[in-house]
This record gives C-alpha cells, structure tokens and sequence, in this order.
C-alpha cells in the first residue's frame, strides 16, 4: 500500500473511532489530536447529519471531504477528462426532434433582426412590391433590402408593379425564385414565407424589345417596306413569330434562366425564315440571324435577279416575236418588247418560279426558276413557218399517191402520141 493510502485508512479508522466514543459517551463528540482524542464542541455527527437531512432534504455524507495526517479534512479533485480521448457522437444515431413539440425561444432571449433581399432579374428600379402590407420599391440595382425581426410566423409577399416599359423595352412578370411554395412560382402573390435567416427572393421579368426592320437586296439598294406582304422569325428556343414590315414590332427579346449560380437573363437571337413578297419567299431560310438586344434596327435582305428572253423561229432559226410575257408566282403579267437585238429583258424579279411566254407567233409556254440572272431561249412559228409547214404537211400525205398519179398521167399522154401518124 502506498503512503497515501496508508494515511487515509488511519484517518478513516479515527473518524469511526470518534464516532463510536461518541455514542458510547452520551452524544460527547472527541477528535483526533495530537494529544490524543479530545471533546469537540457543536452537534454531533447524528445532529448534523439530521440538519442537513432537514435542510437539503435528502442525506449528505459526512466524509465528503478526504481528512489528512493532521486531522483537518481537505477537498476532493474535480476528475479532468483524459486529454487524448474525446467523445464522439454515435455516427448512425443522432437526435430526433419530437413531431407534436416544438423548441421554444428562451423567455429571456430577445428576437435578432433577419435581412430579406428582394432582387429583379434584369435589373430594374422602380419595381414596387408589398410585404404583409408594407410597400417597398427597389433601387437603382433592381434591389431593396427588409428587414424584421426574427419569428417563426408566415409571411407573404406581393408584386404590385407586374409590368413596366423602360426605354424602349417592355417588361412583364414571368417567376418568382426563392419562394417557399413551388406552385406559387408562376403566381404574382407568395405566402407562408419564414422569417428565420436570411435569404434572397428573384422575381424574373420577360423583356421585349422595339424592332424596326429596314430592307434592302443583296447588293444593298433599298426595297420598299411596302412591297413586303409578310416577315416570319424563328428564335433560337425554336418559336416563329411574324415581324410587320411597316413600323416597329415588339419581340420577346431575353429569356429568363435558372443557372446554378442563380437566375439570370440570356439574349434571344432570331433568325430570318420568310420575306414574302408577291407569293414568293425572297429571304434564304435561317441564313441572316440579329439579337434586338443589340440590333434593334436589322436590314433584312432579300434576293432579285434579271431575266432576258430570246426569241427564234422554230425552222429557220431567225429572229421571231414581239413582246415576251411574264407571269409571276402571284399571277400577275408584266411584257417587255424585244429590242432589236432581239432580246426582252425584265429586271429586278423576286427570286422565284415564273411562267415565259412570247407575243408574234405561236409559241409554247415555258417555265424557268429564276434564282440567279437568267436568260430564257423561246421557239416561235409564225405564218411562213405554217405555210413552209402545210407545204410540207401536204408533200407527207400526197407522197404515197404521187407513183400512180404519173402513171396515169403518162398513160393518157401515149395515145395521142400514136393518134398524129395515122393521120398524116
């Protein structure tokens, strides 16, 4: 035994000793000394384990405290915790709260103040929107910042300004982000928004932009607007809208998106599909593309061509007719005179599928796309080309009979031949 347990067990021995002395003597409590046990003054040991029974309510031990060699008691250690182990939490076991109770705040603990940051996706000041009530606008970032204090009510917010025209752009509610309640993204009203931390409210806004088209051709001279009788668009999420060649239009011009990072506003591009005009596409299909972002004044280009005409005689290969004629793809009929190099010229022509016919003679109709500059040769028979034709038409049929026909002409020549000797 070491020289500490060894003194506690002699102090544990007098302490019992003491008590046992005491009971023996009438309730007369001693104490160990150095001269020996002695009478000790104040209650004993039963007294005051019954006044603290009565004080506490429950019974203390009376040797709480270690006594040393000199007979005076002294504190116990308060065991520290070893320093190299830790307690850890069991990984698969973790506290659940209870579904009928909630925590409530301390009663002495006042509520901290939670920021709400309402934010417009682009960026638009001068948004109005109400909170239970309270208005607010936002700013010149298209921000404006509550703030309340915490609580665990619900909340709820409304857009008081769903559409607004800023310079030439026109802006109209599309979705709320941030909200609590999925089915109300599409909704100018949210509700049941908490009040516990702070967070960040979007509300996206579709933007459409003011497009005031020009037209030219592809060597750049000016076409008329009027001319024009429709102006299809297909945007790059796959829609066709139709543009109005006279004036200005308005096209959904940035589509909102829902980027990781958070809500943003991504620039549509449109690409040109139809320029009609007199019943015929003069645009190639998806070739030209502009943003109204950017080009909110697009040149539209359209392609025309010349078509030149020839006429020749369909047998002898000479020049032959007056005037070409022209029927377009909207039937409409234009004629040109041929000049005296025998050639009718019809300048400018939408692209597309026309009908060639020839004035002086008859001639066959023909058809030619005209999608680059083209010249069209034409075959005509006019009147000495019938009667070349009838000739030869009635040569064809008289061929056959033209043997017999001289035989019996040679035959009625030979008796008069005989008849003039016989008599002379």
């Amino acid at each position: 035994m070491s020289r500490k347990g060894r003194i506690r067990t002699r102090a544990v021995s007098a302490v019992l000793a003491s008590a046992v002395l005491s009971l023996a003597l009438g309730g007369t409590a001693y104490s160990l000394g150095s001269a020996g046990f002695s009478p000790t003054t104040g209650p004993t040991p039963s007294a005051t384990r019954t006044a603290t029974a009565s004080s506490t309510g429950t019974a203390t031990a009376s040797a709480s405290a270690t006594p040393s060699h000199s007979g005076t008691p002294r504190p116990t250690k308060t065991p520290r915790p070893h320093p190299h182990k830790t307690v850890r939490p069991h990984p698969h076991k973790h506290p659940r709260p209870h579904p009928h109770k909630h925590p409530r705040p301390h009663p002495k603990r006042k509520p901290w103040p939670i920021s709400l940051v309402l934010r417009t996706v682009p960026e638009l000041p001068g948004i109005e929107l109400s909170l239970d009530g309270t208005d607010y606008t936002t700013g010149p970032q298209g921000t404006v910042t509550v703030t309340m204090e915490h609580d665990r009510s619900g909340h709820t917010l409304k857009l008081l300004t769903s559409a607004v025209s800023v310079r030439g752009h026109r802006y109209s509610f599309y979705r709320w982000t941030g909200q609590r309640d999925p089915a109300e993204a599409y909704q100018t009203t949210v509700t049941d928004l908490p009040w516990r931390a702070d967070h960040t409210i979007t509300v996206s806004f579709a933007t459409e932009c003011r497009v005031a088209p020009s037209f030219t051709d592809q060597n750049g001279a000016r076409l008329d607007p009027a001319s024009f009788s429709s102006v299809t668009l297909r945007s790059q999420t796959g829609q066709n809208y139709r543009l109005s060649p006279l004036g200005a239009s308005y096209l959904p011009c940035s589509a909102p998106l829902l980027d990781p990072s958070g809500p943003s506003s991504d620039p549509i591009v449109y690409r040109l599909t139809t320029l009609t005009t007199q019943d015929t596409n003069v645009a190639n299909d998806g070739q030209q593309a502009f943003s109204p972002v950017t080009d909110p004044h697009p040149v539209l280009i359209g392609y025309y061509y010349d078509l030149s005409v020839t006429a020749e005689d369909a047998f002898f290969g000479a020049k032959a007719g007056r005037d070409a004629v022209l029927t377009g793809p909207d039937g409409t009929s234009t004629r040109a005179a041929f000049s005296a190099s025998g050639v009718a010229t019809f300048t400018h022509l939408p692209r597309g599928t026309y009908s060639v016919a020839v004035h002086g003679g008859i001639g066959l109709t023909k058809t030619v796309r005209v999608s680059r500059d083209l010249t069209a040769s034409m075959q005509v028979i006019d009147g000495t080309d019938l009667g070349a034709g009838a000739a030869c038409g009635l040569v064809f049929v008289l061929a056959p009979f033209l043997p017999a026909i001289l035989r019996r002409r040679r035959g009625r020549r030979r008796p008069t031949e005989r008849e003039e000797p016989t008599s002379g």
